[in-house]
């Protein structure tokens, strides 16, 4: 059973989050660095749609990134990391 999460409202509707996550490889002396960022919107749920990269509707910048977002993003970071290392 999951439980239903509140965040909050976007033009007085509930709000979806949407987020998008950007991932920047430079080269290092072992390897690469590895910088992985998300970007998080609150938008009006079913007010918005997505078109390739871009989501359209009414929107709120998130500063307050909820702790299991910032755990994926870790997560993340960590495979590709693991990955590029079994690569060489």
């Amino acid at each position: 059973m999951t439980r239903a999460r509140s965040y909050g409202q976007v033009q007085g509707t509930s709000a979806s989050i949407v987020r998008r996550f950007t991932v920047v490889l430079s080269p290092a002396a072992q390897g690469s660095n590895v910088i992985v960022r998300i970007d998080a919107k609150r938008y009006a749920r079913g007010g918005f749609s997505i078109d390739g990269a871009d989501v359209r509707g009414p929107c709120e910048e998130m500063s307050d990134i909820p702790g299991q977002f910032q755990e994926e993003v870790d997560a993340l970071g960590s495979k590709i990391q693991s990955a590029l290392a079994s690569a060489r």
